[in-house]
């Protein structure tokens, strides 16, 4: 699809600009390549054309201020209903996946309970398209859950593209967004530093003593944030 899109919308050759790699690659090398050439603005419209129902496209066009000339599809955020839970959207670095496993094994309870449900790229099925539907849900999330780490604010993905669009929606009205403080590092000249973080005294998770402590804090903060998030909707 990729191919055919730059082919018809582009009129050129997919192979030509980006050689070898997986998607990711292929993706970041048409973006260099559409930046170099000042065609970024007809690559994200012709990409939306293809697909016009993609969240994560309609944000890019938003800020390059292109939909006003893109297709219109519905809403990216639907609001929250009173009787559906918040869905919560895991923002992390692979190398804290222990760690969100510990977190999510916490937040069971509030699961449980009804007060939210929870999502994460592990939960990607087969068969699906991977960064399509992990920029979905980041787009529908009631709640966003950055999981900081020093690898979190390396990461890309993680820093400039999820991080970036959630602290946009929390702006907007659109989500709430929670910083979950799990390793240390040097975090408080970032844009969510303004964001109260979780555990409640900014220790981060593992200089606890007990991380289950640590967890059993953010787990009482969120379920503190989500209602009183909801009161207000």
């Amino acid at each position: 699809m990729l191919t055919q899109m730059v082919r018809f919308q582009l009129g050129e050759n997919l192979a030509a600009i980006a050689e070898g790699g997986g998607l990711a690659n292929t993706v970041f090398k048409l973006i260099e390549w559409a930046e170099s050439q000042g065609r970024l603005a007809e690559l994200v419209t012709g990409a939306l054309k293809a697909n016009p129902g993609n969240p994560g496209l309609r944000a890019c066009a938003a800020q390059l201020g292109l939909l006003a000339t893109a297709p219109t599809p519905g809403p990216t955020s639907t609001p929250v209903s009173k009787d559906k839970p918040p869905e919560i959207f895991y923002s992390y670095a692979p190398s804290d996946k222990s760690l969100r496993d510990k977190l999510e094994t916490h937040l069971k309870l509030l699961q449980r309970q009804g007060v939210i449900t929870g999502w994460h790229d592990g939960k990607v099925e087969a068969g699906q398209d991977e960064n399509a539907e992990i920029l979905s849900r980041l787009e529908s999330a009631d709640v966003i859950l950055l999981l900081i780490s020093a690898d979190f604010i390396a990461s890309d993905v993680c820093y400039s593209v999820q991080m970036e669009r959630a602290m946009e929606r929390q702006s907007a009205g659109n989500a709430l967004v929670i910083p979950i403080l799990l390793r240390p590092c040097d975090w408080k000249d970032a844009p969510f530093s303004k964001l109260k973080a979780l555990p409640s005294n900014d220790t981060a998770v593992t200089r606890w003593g007990d991380r289950d402590e640590a967890f059993t804090d953010i787990a009482r903060g969120i379920r503190s944030a989500v209602e009183r998030w909801r009161s207000r909707r």
